[in-house]
């Protein structure tokens, strides 16, 4: 990428190399390239013309200074920016841009935002900056008046994020990083990938909404369809295609088809940090999900009047991909949903419903889980067996004459147990 800009009557150039802008300069005879450290365009230029300007002038020790040289073999998170960009690993766009938003968010909660957070040197990964961080948010909740519940909420995101940016120094990139990128690690990043994050910051105990609360639930949710019609919307494409918001935001009035009569949507992009990409959570492209759940019929004639191209949700990007899915949470807790995350869990409820009729190799599927382990694990919670005593529709009928249980067994009958899968 390159950008000009004018500086003394003259045109300069500056080109974006990996995460950082370099300036192409004349020095001692050699054409040399100078990293700016900054990805970031304007400050970029002003790096550019204070090089320039010192250059210019000739003093030496200006120039070094200008120059922000660090000792030999020192690299800076920019540099391990670049190189987990470029990493061949299979991480789809979205994981990426999500690991990478958490160390920033690291950096900037103990360092601030000045210098950039691709500026300091990789050496402030390290286990001190994972105790700083931890004051950090504490001190931030703090000073909010959060209580008690909002302090574990507090907790529990920061040791989500923590969870995130060491993904970006895992075992295989670790090797990418030293092999492939050529850079040499600081001895201080093992105790940022180990030091721990808040102890006890456990999610409390999933309190699932009864039938009531659900049927509360979709009866204000019809009720209030043409006053709030977003709302209504967006919940429904979750319940009748298990869609996450980041795919519900980027959807458009032409992402639905018809297969053998049978309505499906096709996820051609995704919602990520700074834009969209074409590959969803788990690096699918372009997977067509059938409807289920009836949702066809409620939200088929508002989908159908929407141009090709326009976006089902209308408004700004942030109200499209934040600001809608608030509103929903606080109208579910307002209802009184308890749950952790409140959209969220209306894609888990309509899993459940795929499962109870289909199974729980289906609704995987459908989910677009990477395996039925993840289903089970994630929304097991909707899931629970129960042992009855329903007879076996093929065992004999037991002797009503009496006789006791050993009389029963002696007569042939089998041991009468049934599974039946209840949905919270």
């Amino acid at each position: 990428m390159t950008q000009t800009f004018k500086f003394e009557g003259r045109e300069r150039r500056i080109f974006k190399r990996g995460g950082n802008w370099s300036l192409r300069l004349y020095v001692d005879g050699k054409d040399r390239w100078i990293s700016l450290k900054t990805g970031i365009l304007g400050s970029a230029i002003e790096a550019a013309k204070n090089i320039i300007k010192a250059h210019r002038e000739t003093r030496a020790e200006d120039f070094a200074a200008a120059l922000g040289q660090r000792p030999r073999g020192e690299i800076t998170v920019g540099n391990i920016v670049a190189a987990f960009n470029a990493a061949p690993l299979a991480i789809a766009r979205g994981s990426r841009a999500g690991y990478l938003w958490a160390l920033r968010s690291i950096i900037e909660t103990v360092h601030g935002k000045e210098p950039a957070w691709t500026d300091h040197p990789l050496s402030i990964l390290n286990g001190d900056l994972i105790f700083k961080y931890r004051k950090g948010i504490m001190a931030t909740a703090l000073a909010a008046g959060a209580g008690a519940a909002a302090l574990e909420r507090a907790k529990r995101s920061a040791n989500s994020a923590l969870r995130q940016a060491r993904s970006i120094f895992s075992e295989h990139l670790m090797e990418h990083y030293r092999i492939e990128a050529g850079l040499s690690l600081p001895a201080g990043l093992s105790g940022f990938r180990s030091a721990p994050g808040f102890r006890g910051a456990v999610k409390t105990d999933y309190q699932p909404p009864d039938d009531a609360l659900i049927q509360k639930t979709l009866g204000e949710l019809e009720a209030t369809r043409e006053l709030h019609p977003d709302r209504y919307l967006a919940c429904w494409l979750s319940l009748g295609f298990g869609l996450r918001k980041s795919e519900v935001s980027a959807l458009k009035g032409d992402s639905f088809f018809e297969i053998n009569g049978r309505p499906h949507v096709e996820l051609r992009s995704v919602t990520v940090i700074g834009g969209e990409c074409d590959l969803t959570k788990n690096g699918t492209q372009a997977p067509r999900v059938p409807v289920a759940n009836d949702a066809w019929r409620r939200i088929g004639p508002m989908i159908e009047h929407i141009p090709a191209g326009h976006y089902l949700i209308a408004g700004t990007m942030t109200y499209r991909t934040e600001g809608m899915f608030r509103e929903i949470n606080d109208w579910l807790r307002a209802l009184g949903w308890k749950t952790q995350k409140g959209f969220h869990e209306l894609r888990a409820y309509a899993g459940c419903q795929v499962a109870l009729r289909s199974g729980l190799l289906e609704a995987s599927k459908w989910l677009r889980h990477e395996s039925v382990t993840t289903t089970q694990a994630a929304y097991g919670r909707y899931l629970k067996i129960q042992v009855t005593d329903a007879p076996m529709s093929l065992a004999p009928p037991t002797d009503q004459s009496g006789g006791g249980a050993g009389r029963i067994l002696a007569a042939g009958a089998a041991l009468m147990i049934g599974a039946v899968a209840v949905c919270s």
